[in-house]
């Protein structure tokens, strides 16, 4: 982020959604990482007004969207497109084939953003999955855990 002329911050404790929880049915947990989450926003964001939360993760920037619409968030792919002048940066070539699976958790916003990042790579092969199936088998928490039927819609995909 400095490189692009922006301070940034990484938060002094871990923040968390709570959308791993609530997968699992752990509603009140869900909330409560939720809230803490909010919580610790809202406090720096009376510091300064101008801060946005950038999220890494489609999962997390889809369940902050839903669930706490005060704090303003935004996918680190998207952010970078809408506030950064592509043209004007160095991009290092690669020959490498880039497989694009679009998780069922991101937006059309996010998806065009992701392909615009791609797209910039000089010599970047990028393909995309192209099976009808909309889902790699993680549904939430069950990327985490060994279950039959995450692998065999993997195996689909593969």
């Amino acid at each position: 982020m400095s490189t692009l002329g922006y301070q940034s911050e990484l938060p002094k404790r871990i923040l968390c959604c709570g959308a791993l929880d609530q997968h699992n049915g752990h509603l009140t947990k869900a909330q409560q990482r939720l809230q803490r989450s909010v919580n610790h926003f809202r406090q720096q964001t009376q510091i300064n007004e101008q801060l946005t939360w950038l999220t890494f993760a489609s999962c997390c920037s889809r369940q902050l969207q839903q669930h706490a619409q005060a704090v303003q968030t935004i996918d680190i792919m998207t952010w970078l497109t809408k506030h950064h002048h592509l043209d004007n940066a160095q991009w290092k070539g690669t020959q490498q084939r880039v497989l694009v699976h679009t998780p069922c958790s991101i937006n059309a916003t996010d998806r065009q953003a992701m392909i615009t990042l791609l797209e910039q790579i000089p010599n970047c092969n990028i393909e995309f999955f192209n099976d009808g199936l909309n889902c790699c088998g993680a549904g939430g928490m069950q990327l985490l855990t060994p279950q039959t039927v995450n692998l065999q819609l993997l195996e689909r995909k593969c």
